[in-house]
């Protein structure tokens, strides 16, 4: 597993136990001390964003930890507003939890043992969790990361253009995973390399299936930053509205019900998701009014690509790309959604066939 892998599992941990009412923005870009890999900054319950310096490691031993201890603490001690430093790893088994906890050391592993505590704003502690049984390996695609470069090539197919940095910069996807998707697909003869950076499809229904089961079991999860509800309720023509005349909402892009609505099917819409850009989710939250609601027509989600949909009338938001649409569908599994979904592979989606 890559460090950018044991970073996004990272995420995924936290936000489960950060839950609707905070946040987490991922700031790569951001000055940070030398060896370490991103910055996340966290948002709790009193509106103070927390900055925490985060450290990969792919395996962390006992003997270790006095030296990690020594550099976090240098970390800590520097003015910049760091909160505290955050140890992301593959798994952390409750002995080398409660070691790490002595020490002061933070952590999120894969499986979502964490702990992390900022005094006085914000403490996260949720350890025993053990790694699944093993399952059959199903490919490089099958992940998380390989559902986004599945995704990339339907987007665009049936014949694709792009390099693999092309795709990275657009999907924050590593070029070591990329070339693993891609060649998986090629010896399984789902897509033919033409030239360097063009493909075209020639296995458009099984590759449409692999993205649908992908995104169902490792994607959707992963994006969901929680359900809400608004004061617009489900008046969602009132939402394209606000958004329009907002420069910062106009970059969401439009999804599920909605979407289906405006590419295909006049679908009476009761459910929206909307795809916002990982530094945006907080304020998209702030300026709707959005309020967690275990059962709310409103779907938030991070963008896990850039663009991930286009725009279809000009002014208003992005309506995200039928092939995530149709995922979405899909995965709800509603009786009817069947006639919205037909329309989508048949309007959208026809070279598929």
């Amino acid at each position: 597993m890559g460090y950018r892998d044991l970073i996004d599992h990272a995420k995924h941990t936290l936000r489960k136990h950060i839950g609707a009412t905070g946040s987490l923005i991922e700031r790569a870009e951001a000055p940070r001390p030398s060896g370490s890999e991103t910055i996340f900054l966290i948002g709790s319950s009193d509106a103070i964003t927390h900055r925490v310096v985060v450290e990969a490691k792919r395996r962390v031993r006992t003997e270790t930890i006095h030296q990690l201890r020594d550099r976090f603490d240098g970390w800590l001690g520097k003015q910049d507003g760091t909160a505290a430093v955050l140890l992301v790893t593959q798994y952390v088994g409750c002995e080398l939890a409660k070691a790490l906890e002595s020490a002061g050391i933070c952590f999120a592993d894969s499986v979502g043992n964490a702990y992390l505590e900022v005094p006085g704003a914000l403490r996260i502690h949720s350890v025993g969790h053990r790694p699944p049984p093993g399952e059959p390996s199903r490919g490089s695609w099958h992940t998380e990361q390989g559902a986004k470069v599945l995704f990339h090539l339907l987007s665009q197919g049936p014949q694709v253009r792009s390099t693999y940095r092309e795709m990275s910069r657009r999907l924050r996807v590593s070029l070591s995973m990329i070339s693993k998707v891609v060649v998986e697909l090629m010896t399984d003869g789902i897509i033919v390399r033409q030239k360097r950076g063009a493909y075209d499809i020639v296995g458009g229904k099984r590759l449409l299936a692999m993205w649908l089961d992908t995104y169902s079991t490792r994607l959707w999860e992963r994006t969901l930053l929680g359900r809400f509800r608004a004061p617009f309720e489900t008046d969602f023509i009132r939402l394209l509205r606000i958004s329009a005349d907002d420069p910062v909402l106009s970059q969401m892009a439009i999804g599920g019900e909605f979407a289906a609505c405006r590419l295909a099917e006049p679908l009476r819409a009761e459910r929206v998701s909307l795809h916002v850009p990982p530094e945006h989710s907080l304020y998209v939250r702030r300026t709707l009014a959005l309020a967690p609601c275990e059962s709310g027509p409103i779907e938030l989600h991070d963008a896990f690509a850039s663009p991930i949909g286009r725009v279809h009338v000009e002014g208003e938001p992005e309506i995200a790309d039928a092939v995530l649409v149709l995922a979405e569908l899909v995965r709800a599994g509603h009786r009817r959604y069947e006639k919205a979904i037909a329309s989508l592979r048949e309007r959208c989606l026809s070279w598929i066939g």
